[in-house]
């Protein structure tokens, strides 16, 4: 019988805790609750107004970097000792797109994605700048991941048209080849490819074991309203020169490609 009392004492304590537990749990969430409530109450238009603001703001900043950061992978692409694209092929491209830092992680099934920038030819010179996103998966040899610079070079009417619809994906909706050319001075040499786009790699161990086909390219127009605060349909941003008051990085890359 004692036994029997202890085992009953102990299972009252025990109760008792999960009691006091639940109940100090409920109390908090209804604090939290309470809390949220006031303050959703409090809150005015104008906080959630500053809010998006300074969201817009921070993801208009980062685009106005990629921007930057793409002009600077233009000039060591296509000038001084480490250029690998020559001047003929810049002057044959129709569009050209440029991914600063695109990340690359391959074990087995290689993953990459970037976020870039891209701009066409108009009969009145390059067209304003439109973000674009880059993902790919791909059957790789490569383990580990990097990082490289990547450039699209979109060599016809067919894969400007398609670039203009603001989706496509390289291998199936244009054909697309990767250039093994090395990183040194190609003065005027002519391209020999004939596919719809070329791409160029700062870092070829990205092509190593995987291919560009199956990229999917994707104008962001989510970014496109950070950018420009309103919604533009892609073939309008790279048909004309929609905005005449550009931001200063991404006037900084069409001025570091039209010269």
């Amino acid at each position: 019988m004692k036994i029997n009392n202890q085992n009953s004492e102990c299972s009252v304590r025990t109760s008792t805790k999960k009691a006091i537990a639940s109940a100090t749990a409920l109390s908090v969430l209804l604090t939290a609750g309470i809390a949220l409530a006031d303050n959703k109450k409090n809150s005015s238009p104008t906080d959630a107004r500053g809010m998006i603001s300074d969201v817009n703001s921070d993801n208009r900043k980062q685009i106005e970097q990629t921007a930057r950061e793409a002009a600077i992978v233009y000039r060591k692409m296509t000038s001084g000792a480490t250029a690998q694209i020559s001047q003929s092929e810049i002057a044959r491209a129709k569009c050209i797109a440029i991914f600063p830092n695109l990340t690359n992680v391959a074990v087995g099934v290689g993953a990459s994605h970037g976020d870039g920038v891209v701009t066409c030819r108009t009969a009145n010179g390059l067209s304003n700048v439109a973000p674009v996103d880059l993902t790919s998966v791909s059957i790789g040899v490569q383990l580990g991941a990097n990082e490289t610079d990547l450039m699209l070079l979109f060599n016809t009417d067919k894969a400007q048209k398609r670039l203009e619809q603001g989706i496509l994906t390289l291998g199936a909706d244009v054909s697309v080849s990767a250039s093994n050319k090395e990183q040194k001075a190609v003065g005027a040499m002519v391209s020999t490819e004939t596919s719809d786009v070329v791409g160029f790699a700062r870092d070829r161990g990205l092509f190593a074991g995987a291919a560009l086909s199956g990229t999917a390219l994707k104008i962001d127009q989510d970014e496109v309203q950070n950018l420009y605060g309103k919604q533009i349909p892609a073939p309008t941003i790279l048909s004309n020169r929609v905005e005449s008051d550009l931001v200063s990085p991404v006037r900084e890359l069409l001025d570091t490609i039209a010269n």
